[in-house]
């Protein structure tokens, strides 16, 4: 069976979509399924937007909106009026309505069932129900989103709420309020929602903000109470509850091919307030015009990602997603400043993101400032940018304590030494646990024999040929560290290994002096080459140019690098930048803790230290016995060491890919 659009999810998000394909003219003589084993029931919520009186939105909801407000209740003393803005309510119910008045027509179809997955096969997308393949030109998807639990970086917590609309024994001058936070907090973000209607009759939700939900029992409590209170006695005519996730993490398993998703499950939600009605409008309004274009799915995903790519306010609920998160208790105050000391014709069109940052700075200033510099601090504790910020202190660090002689040189080989057995060598000493995930047929024994192999053939080859050694050396140890950070910054394979040929290009033709006086120790040959500063230039403006800001960044850490000592510069960089990164990706992959996987790691640490004095004693009537000559040894070590490990680190991303993309 063939239907031009399907819908997976008959809810809000696909009643606005086919309102849209049906104002466009998308839906004459087109066939439309609705796969749904709730459709027609979700009818008891609320659901809000405010925009200019004559904006698309207001006009295509016109006969759904039930209420609207031009004066918002700030403090028991203030009411603010609306100058630009109408602050309207429709519902679940209204949206319900209009649903079940266009499947009417005769090309609608409706299966109350549930659907897992889709499937694909030579003729493309489809699902399998009742027994036969249904296909369609346009699949939406609008189930609940399933988020990804192991992001570290951007928490998930909850909008939950719980109403009752009551009448009111007593008259009373009821305004919009849209914050109230006079109840107690319990160490969460917590206020009443106030929507009043005609004759007394008003709904009143308790919110929290938190990763903990409310209970039914105790939010009945705290309404009454709260009702009680302010309104006296009162006449519970109906309930609403719900719960909305307030989060920047990615979806699992929601890039589906040729499926377009709507609703939470396209990431329209504004995270940090739960709003989501005008974000869908906004989304169904962009397809329906693409369609009637005839642009293909994927075209239509692709346009509509570059439209809405993270922006200044992704970063700006990142940091109030933090707060809420771990500082909850600073929610209130966070929000009273915001909702009493501006104006909310400020506040929509900052939460629209239609602001300029004129505007936003004016609103920050209104804002305690404190929290949001521990969330900055805490979102960069957890992100890329923690490596980068430790390399950067550690470098700026070991420039002012002069690290060429004396305490400083004593102190940065000792921070070399525990940073190399704490995770430099751990995280390639991993790699027996990671073959197995991309080729099942090895086993233990068969992985450790070839792996000492592949090392103990390249330090034959140091041996016999050093020349050949050292450039098979420097171009996968290119290839192997250009990977691991192009892995960071989602580069092409391309440009990993042409900025891992440009690291160490540079990194190398910087300390000429210190550089090749080991390599030439290495090789028993004269080797030299000079690196310009000013050839980091190119380099900085291509990474700019791609929006590669946490490339561009390491790219000033090389100009400090570059007044270091090259072991102390490279160490530093191959165990904070490199080590420490991969040692998370494994982490992930293998689900276990660090200690864990230390502990798993520590054979073969001992086995690669061992390695190394064996090395000592192998080169020892062709290396110098000074400083430089031991270090020769321990780039050589590394190069044996680290040659079977690239290999299993590329499978490992291969594979790795692989399974993301399924």
């Amino acid at each position: 069976m063939k239907y031009d659009f399907a819908f997976v999810g008959a809810g809000v998000s696909t009643t606005v979509m086919l309102m849209q394909l049906k104002k466009k003219g998308a839906l004459d003589s087109k066939r439309v399924l609705l796969i749904d084993p709730h459709v027609f029931s979700q009818r008891n919520k609320s659901l809000c937007f405010w925009c200019k009186p004559n904006d698309d939105i207001q006009q295509d909801f016109k006969e759904l909106i039930e209420e609207s407000w031009c004066t918002v209740r700030k403090t028991n003393y203030d009411v603010e009026k609306l100058q630009s803005f109408v602050y309207y309510q429709t519902s679940a119910a209204s949206m319900v309505r209009e649903l079940e008045k266009m499947i009417k027509f005769d090309q609608f179809n409706v299966y109350k069932e549930a659907i897992d997955v889709f499937k694909t096969d030579e003729n493309g997308i489809y699902l399998e129900l009742r027994g036969e393949k249904i296909r369609a030109d346009y699949w939406f998807d609008s189930r609940q989103p399933e988020y990804q639990t192991n992001d570290e970086v951007n928490p998930l917590i909850y909008q939950s709420f719980y109403g009752f609309t009551v009448k009111l024994n007593q008259p009373h001058a009821l305004h919009l309020e849209l914050m109230d936070f006079e109840v107690d907090q319990h160490e969460y973000t917590q206020f009443m929602y106030i929507l009043p209607a005609a004759e007394n009759k008003v709904l009143i939700e308790f919110t929290r903000f938190g990763d903990c939900e409310l209970s039914d029992e105790y939010a009945c409590q705290e309404l009454e109470k709260y009702i009680s209170s302010r309104f006296g006695e009162f006449e519970i005519l109906s309930r609403e509850k719900g719960s909305i996730p307030m989060t920047q993490r990615s979806l699992c398993n929601a890039n589906q091919s040729g499926v377009i998703n709507l609703g939470a499950r396209g990431g329209l939600i504004k995270s940090t307030t739960g709003y989501v009605l005008k974000n869908m409008h906004e989304h169904a309004s962009f397809i329906s015009e693409r369609i009637v274009l005839h642009a293909s799915p994927e075209q239509i995903k692709k346009e509509w990602y570059d439209l809405k790519k993270p922006n200044r306010f992704h970063f700006y609920d990142g940091l109030l997603l933090s707060i809420l998160k771990s500082k909850a208790k600073w929610g209130k105050s966070i929000f009273q400043n915001l909702t009493q000391r501006g104006s909310w014709d400020e506040t929509f069109h900052f939460l629209d993101e239609k602001s300029t940052l004129g505007q936003e700075v004016k609103i920050f200033s209104k804002l305690p400032i404190y929290p949001f510099l521990w969330a900055i601090g805490q979102r960069l504790k957890r992100s890329k940018l923690k490596d980068l910020t430790i390399l950067f202190f550690l470098s700026v660090f070991f420039l002012l304590v002069q690290p060429g002689s004396g305490i400083g040189f004593i102190v940065s080989m000792a921070v070399l030494g525990i940073g190399m057995i704490a995770i430099g060598i751990p995280h390639g000493a991993l790699d027996h646990l990671l073959v197995p995930l991309f080729n099942q047929g090895k086993s233990r024994t068969q992985i450790l024999v070839r792996y000492i192999i592949h090392m103990f053939a390249m330090l034959v080859l140091w041996y016999v040929s050093p020349s050949l050694a050292l450039l098979i050396f420097l171009l996968f140890s290119a290839w192997h560290f250009g990977e691991s950070d192009g892995e960071t910054w989602g580069l092409t394979r391309l440009e990993s290994f042409l900025w891992g040929i440009f690291f160490f290009y540079f990194l190398l033709g910087t300390h000429e002096e210190n550089a090749f006086q080991i390599i030439n120790i290495m090789i028993n040959q004269t080797v030299q080459w000079t690196a310009s500063l000013f050839s980091l230039i190119p380099v900085v403006l291509y990474f700019i140019f791609r929006k590669k800001w946490y490339a561009a960044l390491l790219c000033l850490w090389l100009l400090i690098a570059t007044q270091l000592p090259l072991i102390l510069a490279f160490g530093l960089y191959f165990i904070f930048h490199h080590s420490q990164p991969s040692w998370k990706r494994i982490q992930l992959a293998l689900s276990k803790t660090s200690q864990q996987m230390w502990l798993k790691a520590l054979p073969f640490q001992i086995g690669a230290w061992l390695f190394f004095f064996f090395c000592l004693w192998f080169f020892r009537l062709k290396s110098e016995q000074d400083l430089d000559g031991i270090y020769a040894l321990i780039f050589i070590s590394i190069a044996c060491i680290s040659w079977p490990h690239a290999w299993v680190m590329t499978r490992f991303y291969i594979a790795r890919k692989k399974v993301s993309s399924m």
